[in-house]
């Protein structure tokens, strides 16, 4: 099982009703597994002038809000963790008072600890599943980060799973209360 954090997919956000329905069958293939779906905002704008989620925690949390409500209102699905995107030290000194609103939202967070590399470049899928299995550094709790628009990370999935299980790792989706989230 896995943790998959999601952004709310509408027209609004350029989506056609090709894609939607693409997408529709993913968050509810993701829910009837049994995996987590987790909250990332639903426009992860992460800017911090203007009207980007970092500019202000009620900008944040109406990000999170907004995504929350569109999960919730079109799967029937409360999400109680969530993502921040590019991390939470992205928050810089004011994560206290985003780590407090959300959970005045009831969610807790999770930060990587690992990653494929995906997000800041093409990486191979070889690459990406040595930047994983190469740097695990023997953790009691590993959260990898790797993203959807990847070609090479989904190619690299059956290595990295195979790799991590080999190394004593147990895939498990995160909740609430998972250990990390309640840091």
């Amino acid at each position: 099982r896995a943790t998959f954090f999601c952004l709310e997919k509408d027209e609004k956000y350029g989506y056609t009703d090709e894609d939607l329905e693409i997408v529709n069958n993913i968050y509810k293939r993701i829910i009837n597994n049994g995996h987590t779906l987790g909250n990332h905002t639903a426009s992860h704008n992460i800017k911090r002038e203007n009207n980007g989620i970092y500019n202000s925690v009620d900008n944040f949390m109406n990000d999170i809000i907004e995504n929350r409500n569109f999960i919730y209102n079109n799967y029937g699905y409360t999400t109680t963790i969530m993502r921040f995107p590019g991390g939470s030290s992205i928050t810089k000194e004011d994560k206290d008072e985003f780590v407090e609103a959300i959970r005045k939202e009831n969610y807790g967070y999770v930060d990587w600890n690992s990653e494929t590399g995906d997000g800041n470049a093409l990486v191979s899928a070889e690459q990406s599943a040595e930047n994983v299995l190469n740097t695990t550094n023997n953790r009691s709790f590993l959260v990898v980060l790797m993203h959807d628009y990847s070609k090479e990370t989904l190619d690299a999935l059956p290595n990295i799973i195979t790799g991590l299980r080999k190394q004593g790792y147990i895939l498990l989706p995160l909740f609430y209360d998972s250990i990390m989230v309640n840091k």
